[in-house]
């Protein structure tokens, strides 16, 4: 991919709340990069390339290089609100919270609690004859490869789709209203009424239930609720002490406003999902996860990392990690977007570095315009990294 000229623009400066604050001439962007590094002026250049394209309300990026973290602010937290994001403002981070599933996964399978092979039929109550196709089960890994043939969400609705009737009525309203009352014996209801229509493992289709339902196997197996899981085996340990799923009325005072392309302010998204998407982060917490994953010295991270579809000499993917190799090098990244919220971590193995990206709204061409921005940043830190397809 091209990379986008470098553009530098002249800033002015001002005070918000204290802070040191520069202002991008003509867009007006508030943001806590102060241009003095060369890397602070790629950041620049690349934001301001796509604020373009994609006028978000907020934005937050984090660097990891060589064992150093540098993180810059831009936006708001709140529309209109005059409040710059920082480093420990939280975000839902949306699908990347599929990743800590696929580790915690992975420490299980190591601890023998588990085996990635295992029908997944082996840890649900009652029986499920309509969880397999021709005599081929689920197995367990297919639960983080989107080849499981359990649908996009439960329940299983056209109106829980994005752009179900031309989202008249927003996305995010019609997932709120539907999870309102739902509760997990709904979803085992669901469960049951699930028709598989292809041999498990043979064929992609994105599913948030998949890992939805990884996440309350993973509850089974440890005897413990998901969250106190995840605290116990990643986020504890790495002290990050602000990604979690359920927010305390402190918590909730960092928590980014999320917004759609028109600016309409959207609902949270339900906590039910777990492990699937409702995980909530700070730029400072994900560069020590991206720390963590790009050193690869935990077992689990590493078996996390090992592809269990594709091409090794390409595109493949492991435990809810997707993974491109080129030239010797391999870039390992996973991307969310739920009603309010896109995001990315990526980094690169071998290479000392990474890069997480959050934001608060959802649009269609937004996922895109950030990957574009990824790689117009990494290539110029470090020509070896691979980019993003």
């Amino acid at each position: 991919m091209k990379l986008l000229p470098i553009l530098f623009s002249l800033f002015l400066f001002s005070s918000l709340h204290g802070q040191a604050i520069h202002h991008v001439a003509g867009a007006k962007v508030p943001t806590d990069n102060k241009l003095i590094s060369l890397q602070d002026s790629i950041v620049n250049n690349a934001v301001q390339d796509l604020l373009k394209r994609s006028p978000i309300p907020g934005l937050s990026i984090g660097i990891y290089r060589m064992g150093n973290s540098s993180t810059y602010n831009y936006g708001e937290v709140v529309k209109y609100g005059n409040k710059l994001p920082s480093a420990n403002t939280l975000y839902a981070i949306a699908s990347i919270s599929k990743t800590f599933t696929g580790i915690l996964l992975a420490k299980a399978a190591l601890e023998k609690r588990v085996n990635l092979e295992d029908d997944i039929r082996k840890y649900l109550n009652g029986a499920y004859p309509n969880l397999e196709y021709h005599g081929q089960f689920i197995k367990l890994k297919f639960l983080t490869n989107h080849r499981s043939g359990i649908p996009f969400s439960l329940p299983d609705k056209p109106e829980m789709m994005p752009g179900f009737n031309n989202d008249v009525i927003p996305w995010a309203t019609r997932v709120q209203e539907q999870y309102h009352h739902y509760t997990r014996n709904d979803f085992y209801k669901d469960l049951h009424l699930v028709k598989l229509d292809t041999i498990p493992g043979s064929k992609a289709s994105y599913s948030n239930a998949a890992v939805q339902l990884l996440s309350y196997i993973l509850e089974k197996v440890y005897k413990e609720p998901f969250e106190n899981i995840l605290k116990d085996k990643i986020t504890g340990p790495l002290q990050m002490n602000n990604t979690k799923i359920t927010l305390t009325k402190m918590d909730s005072v960092h928590l980014a406003k999320g917004y759609d392309e028109t600016g309409l302010e959207l609902p949270y998204t339900s906590d039910l999902f777990l492990g699937a998407v409702s995980i909530k982060s700070t730029v400072h917490d994900m560069l020590k996860y991206i720390s963590w994953n790009e050193k690869e010295n935990d077992k689990a991270v590493t078996l996390s990392h090992k592809s269990i579809w594709g091409d090794n000499d390409y595109y493949s993917t492991g435990l809810n990690w997707q993974e491109l190799h080129s030239n010797g090098y391999t870039v390992i990244w996973q991307s969310g977007m739920i009603p309010g919220f896109q995001s990315f971590c990526v980094f690169y193995p071998g290479l000392d570095l990474g890069i997480v990206v959050l934001s608060n709204e959802s649009e269609k061409t937004l996922g895109r315009n950030l990957e574009s921005m990824i790689n117009q940043i990494m290539p110029k830190l470090d020509k070896r990294v691979v980019s993003l397809p």
